[in-house]
């Protein structure tokens, strides 16, 4: 009866023991693993290196495969999309339309126009000629007998001139295309001898400074001279030169 008990005890042991390997997986040794129950067996993650496992019995016993790293995959795909992310954003700019999410760009700067040749028309010149022709009859119709003195002909000269030359700077034209176009090429200047400050001598009675400032005028360019080797004289002196004069004029001339 006693052999009997141990023998049913013994059993039940075994059967136990048996059905405990059956659903007990197997354990690290340095706790080195993590297991989690999936439909299949067990995920197992390696606290060493990150790899994961999926562990199922099989007739030889439990055996655990490792699962396909698809890390190398996801970052491929992250670089794929970020190379498309950057270049609609380079065709956005290149379009001047805003990138989401951001300010928009400033508009480009517009390029500045090449300057063009604008011509006053027939009526822009007979305005202004019909402006300028009235200063020129009110001026010289001044004086009662309309034959007013050279002083008043002299401002009056210098006025009109004025006004031709702003006239000219707001067409961009010199003046000759506003009065009909250009006739010379050139034209011969001359200029007369100045006094100059810090002169030693007069020079208008010193013919050696005379000729000094008149070389100094030539090397400008002025190919003509005006001067006046007598000196100044008036409406009440003799037509006569005296001999002194006519002696001065001969040493100028030299």
């Amino acid at each position: 009866m006693i052999r009997t008990a141990l023998f049913v005890l013994a059993t039940l042991a075994l059967a136990g023991l048996a059905a405990w390997a059956q659903n007990t997986v197997p354990e690290s040794d340095d706790s080195r693993y993590t297991f989690n129950r999936v439909d299949d067996g067990y995920l197992r993650l390696d606290g060493r290196t990150g790899q994961v496992s999926i562990c199922a019995r099989r007739p030889a016993g439990w055996t655990c495969e490792a699962v396909p790293d698809e890390r190398a995959a996801l970052e491929a795909e992250i670089a794929r999309l970020q190379g498309e992310n950057l270049a609609v954003k380079k065709e956005l700019l290149a379009r001047n339309l805003p990138l989401p999410g951001t300010v928009k760009p400033e508009p480009l700067a517009p390029k500045p126009e090449e300057p063009r040749l604008q011509l006053p028309d027939d009526a822009d010149l007979n305005k202004v000629m019909n402006f300028i022709e009235k200063i020129w009859r009110r001026v010289y119709s001044a004086g009662y007998t309309q034959h007013p003195d050279l002083s008043l002909m002299g401002v009056l000269s210098a006025l009109e001139m004025a006004c031709w030359d702003i006239i000219g700077k707001e067409a961009g034209q010199p003046v000759y295309n506003l009065l009909g176009g250009q006739v010379h090429e050139r034209l011969r200047t001359y200029t007369y001898i100045y006094a100059r400050p810090g002169d030693k001598s007069n020079v208008y009675q010193d013919p050696e400074l005379s000729a000094q400032r008149a070389a100094e005028y030539l090397a400008q360019g002025f190919s003509a001279l005006k001067f006046d080797p007598a000196g100044p004289y008036s409406a009440f002196d003799g037509r006569q030169l005296s001999l002194p004069a006519l002696d001065m004029c001969e040493r100028f001339m030299r």
